[in-house]
């Protein structure tokens, strides 16, 4: 599997597309812009003139509080398409930063929601990606509001896993490996590489109390670890434990 070239292939897994509607979306000139890890590529207040698709790598939106402490919004994998939600805003509500080395293709705003308001398919397709969205939020709210930290932090890895898991992507920082040693219960098991301190800003947590929910996973069996590299061994045991139950988002 390769990474997405353009917008038409980031939404074709989501809803079918006519051939007229792909023609449509062919017609988008992006730019292609490389940043190295750690780099800013827009901030909270900055015009939102542009979406953006995630070509390689891993990022992340976040907004820093007035004490200086930052929280993690949502963090993006290849095929990810970044500021649908913020369409009707002229400035952007918060950074992008990137995790790794990544490229986007940057796509005119005006022009994709010119495109998108002429026609009713790609006008669908609009509220089918931006309600997909919405169900992940809601269950992120819920979880955040009244799960506790185990169950958060295993919540969290399993969306990183339905969101990120997208084959062999170069750059989507997911990998499915065999590892001798480890429970069939998952075949192959799937090794996220997220930093601690990504997590801990994503679910309000510090990172020695993630390091700590992590070692209690690893006691349990349902995940293994080294460094940043988290294993998910027994993926029905970590829904378990995170109360996963919502149909819409089955893995």
């Amino acid at each position: 599997m390769t990474a997405p070239r353009n917008i038409t292939e980031c939404l074709v897994g989501i809803a079918s597309l006519s051939e007229c509607d792909r023609k449509l979306l062919q017609t988008l000139e992006p730019e292609r812009c490389h940043y190295p890890r750690n780099s800013v590529v827009f901030r909270q207040g900055d015009p939102s003139d542009q979406l953006l698709v995630v070509e390689s790598g891993q990022s992340f939106t976040c907004r820093y509080l007035e004490d200086g402490r930052r929280q993690i919004i949502d963090i993006h994998f290849p095929g990810d398409v970044i500021g649908l939600d913020e369409l009707s805003q002229p400035h952007h509500l918060s950074d992008l930063t990137t995790m790794t080395d990544a490229s986007f293709l940057h796509y005119d705003k005006a022009e994709v929601i010119t495109l998108f308001a002429w026609s009713p398919g790609l006008s669908l397709l609009l509220f089918q990606v931006v309600s997909r969205g919405q169900a992940l939020l809601k269950e992120r709210m819920v979880g955040l509001t009244r799960h506790c930290a185990l169950q958060r932090v295993a919540h969290f890895l399993l969306e990183v896993r339905l969101r990120a898991f997208r084959g062999d992507i170069p750059g989507a920082q997911i990998t499915v490996e065999d590892r001798v040693g480890y429970d069939t219960r998952l075949k192959p098991p799937t090794v996220l590489r997220i930093p601690h301190n990504v997590i801990a800003d994503a679910l309000g947590l510090s990172i020695v109390h993630v390091s700590r929910i992590l070692a209690q996973l690893r006691e349990k069996g349902l995940i293994g670890s080294s460094g940043h590299a988290i294993t998910l061994v027994d993926l029905n045991g970590l829904k378990t434990v995170a109360g996963w139950h919502t149909a819409d988002l089955a893995l």
